[in-house]
C-alpha cells in the first residue's frame, strides 16, 4: 500500500512567521501580571480633588468630619469602596488595573478604587496590565475612566477635563477642540460644549463651582451666558436659594435678550458682532488676542468660531467680562 504524503504548503509557513513576528511586536502591550500591593502607588496628580482616603491607613477607614461641605459625597464614596472591598472578597478584581513602573514601585494609570478596595478587602497581590513607561496620554486615560463615574463632581469634571485639554496641548502644540476632544473621549458634542463653556466660565461662576456651592452643569452654563457681572451675581444667589432650571432659564434670557428694535422683525439672526458694531468679527479676535496675550487666548477662547459673528459676540462678552474684573 503507498502511503500518501503530506506537506505543509509555503503559503502557510510565510502566514504563520508573519503571525509569530506580529505577536513578538506586540507582546511588550500585552504585559499583565499579579503585582503585590505594596508596589504600587496612586497617581498624587491625578486630576480628582476629593481624596481623602489615605491608601497607607487603609484598612483603617477615615472618620469624616460632621461639618465638611462635602460630607455627603464622601459618605457616597466611602460606601462605594467597602461594597466593592465586599465583592473583591468574594470574587476577586474582576478587572486589572493599569499600571507603569516609577523607580522600584508601579504607579496607577487607572484602577485605584480597585487598589484601594483591595487593600480594604485585605488582599495582597492585584491584577495588573504593566505599560513599559508612563503613557504620554496619560491623563487622557485617567480623565476617560473619572468622567464616566456618576458621583464625579462638577468641580473635579472640569478638572478632568483641563488636564486633557493641558496634556493634549503639551503634546501637540496646539490647541485641542471640542471635536478633537469628542473624538478622543467619546463624549457627545452638546456634553462636550457645556464643558468647555464652564471651563471658560466668568470668575464668580468658577469660583462657585470651586467651592462646591454650584454642583449643576446645565444651571452654572446658564449662568455663564449672563454677561452683566451684577445681573449673574443676583442669578447666582437665586441658584443657591433654590431656584430650579426653568426659571433660571426665563431669568437669563430676560438678562440676554437686547430689546427690540422698531422695523425690525422679531427673531432674524444677527448679522454681526453688536458691540459697537462691526461686521468683521476676524477684527474682534485680533483685538482680544492681543490684549488677552497667546497663551490665555488658547486656553480661555478655543471653542470660540471667530468667523460666526455669533460666536464672536459670545467671544467679546466673554473677553469684556474678564476685562471689567480685571484690576
Amino acid at each position: 500500500m503507498t502511503k500518501r504524503k503530506y506537506a505543509i504548503r509555503d503559503t502557510l509557513i510565510t502566514d504563520i512567521g508573519s503571525s509569530i513576528d506580529e505577536m513578538q511586536a506586540f507582546a511588550g502591550k500585552l504585559d499583565y501580571r499579579v503585582v503585590p500591593l505594596k508596589a504600587i502607588e496612586p497617581d498624587p496628580d491625578q486630576p480628582r480633588e476629593l481624596r481623602f482616603i489615605d491608601h497607607a491607613q487603609l484598612p483603617k477607614l477615615p472618620e469624616i468630619d460632621a461639618d465638611d461641605p462635602a460630607l455627603e459625597i464622601k459618605r457616597q464614596r466611602l460606601d462605594g469602596l467597602i461594597e466593592l472591598a465586599n465583592s473583591i472578597r468574594e470574587k476577586g478584581v474582576m478587572e486589572s488595573i493599569e499600571v507603569y513602573p516609577v523607580g522600584k514601585k508601579f504607579r496607577i494609570v487607572y484602577g485605584e478604587r480597585r487598589f484601594l478596595a483591595s487593600i480594604l478587602a485585605k488582599q495582597t497581590h492585584i491584577p495588573a496590565k504593566v505599560l513599559p513607561k508612563r503613557p504620554e496620554d496619560l491623563r487622557e486615560r485617567q480623565a476617560i475612566e473619572n468622567l464616566q463615574r456618576e458621583d464625579l463632581t462638577l468641580s473635579e469634571t472640569l478638572a478632568n477635563v483641563r488636564s486633557v485639554r493641558e496634556e493634549y496641548e503639551q503634546r501637540t502644540g496646539r490647541p485641542m477642540n471640542q471635536a478633537e476632544y469628542c473624538r478622543r473621549t467619546g463624549f457627545s458634542k452638546g456634553h462636550a460644549s457645556l464643558q468647555f463653556q464652564l471651563l471658560n466660565a466668568p470668575d464668580d461662576v468658577r469660583a462657585a463651582i470651586a467651592q462646591g456651592e454650584l454642583t449643576d452643569m446645565r444651571k452654572a452654563s446658564l449662568l455663564a451666558k449672563i454677561p452683566n457681572a451684577a445681573d449673574r451675581g443676583a442669578q447666582l444667589r437665586q441658584v443657591l436659594a433654590g431656584i430650579d432650571r426653568e426659571e433660571l432659564n426665563r431669568a437669563v434670557q430676560k438678562t440676554t435678550t437686547p430689546a427690540k428694535r422698531a422695523g425690525r422683525s422679531a427673531g432674524r439672526p444677527a448679522a454681526a458682532v453688536r458691540f459697537g458694531s462691526t461686521s468683521k468679527p476676524e477684527r474682534v479676535r485680533e483685538l482680544v488676542l492681543k490684549t488677552v496675550g497667546k497663551r490665555r487666548f488658547a486656553s480661555q477662547y478655543a471653542d470660540i468660531d471667530w468667523r460666526d459673528a455669533r460666536s464672536a459676540t459670545a467671544g467679546w462678552r466673554r473677553f469684556w467680562d474678564w476685562f471689567e474684573q480685571t484690576p
